[in-house]
């Protein structure tokens, strides 16, 4: 999301004719100002470590490689603190979410059934959210069953209904931040309407936590089992991979 927001401030920028250097410099002042209201948590420190390096491909006219930023800012974030690795479950989450994304979502959005003209206009954006959010959810889940022995069965739908809205609330928070101090009546004017889709996420968080099925309990879910999946799950995505290049080879 934060990858997502910064191309439209980007966008912003030139149309307001700031190109190059300079929409560079203020496209990860913006960046880094989130990261500072989200108090530098160490998945939004992963997700602006790619930002910012995305922006670098872009100013530079080189190709920007998801996969190489992810393990840049891995190894880097490591580096700086060889303990996040281990004791932050946050961190553990979202590289594994961002793995599901980068291999898993290219696989999918590629099966036939994703290639129908409904997914292609109205439907195009409801198409994204559901294979990002189960690509995310694949590489995700064993690790939440074996760290909480908990697996949610409203997740998908509840990210339907929800994560439209963040990058939205992610900008409304910037420039709440940024107008309040410049103009304060615009400011609290923009805040309000943030406070009424915040409010709506907790709502929904809330509501979809009480219903009687929301999760399945895992009482005994050894680690033999997280090794064999994952170990499937990377077989899988290089047999897909391999045969995407063998076809794009023949072609």
């Amino acid at each position: 999301h934060l990858t997502i927001v910064t191309q439209i401030v980007s966008s912003c920028l030139n149309a307001l004719l700031l190109t190059g250097f300079l929409n560079f410099l203020f496209s990860v002042f913006f960046i880094l100002g989130f990261a500072v209201m989200a108090d530098f948590s160490a998945s939004v420190v992963r997700a602006a470590i790619m930002a910012i390096l995305l922006l670098m491909a872009r100013l530079t006219h080189r190709l920007y490689n998801s996969s190489f930023a992810l393990i840049f800012a891995v190894l880097l974030m490591v580096f700086l603190n060889p303990r996040i690795i281990i004791d932050d479950f946050g961190f553990q989450l979202s590289v594994l979410a961002t793995l599901g994304i980068i291999f898993l979502y290219p696989v999918f959005e590629k099966r036939p059934f994703w290639q129908k003209d409904i997914f292609k206009g109205q439907l195009a954006f409801l198409k994204e959210i559901l294979l990002l959010s189960f690509s995310a959810l694949i590489f995700v889940a064993p690790w939440i069953i074996y760290k909480t022995q908990v697996f949610s069965l409203v997740t998908p739908l509840t990210n339907l209904l929800i994560v439209p809205l963040v990058p939205i609330i992610m900008i409304l928070g910037f420039l709440v931040a940024f107008l309040s101090f410049f103009f304060f009546p615009l400011a609290f004017l923009i805040g309000f309407c943030l406070n009424l889709l915040l409010s709506y996420m907790l709502k929904i968080i809330a509501l979809f936590a009480q219903w009687p099925v929301a999760e399945i309990f895992f009482s005994h879910y050894q680690i033999i089992w997280l090794i064999i999946y994952y170990f499937l799950l990377g077989y899988y995505v290089y047999y897909e991979r391999r045969k995407r290049i063998i076809l794009n080879e023949r072609n």
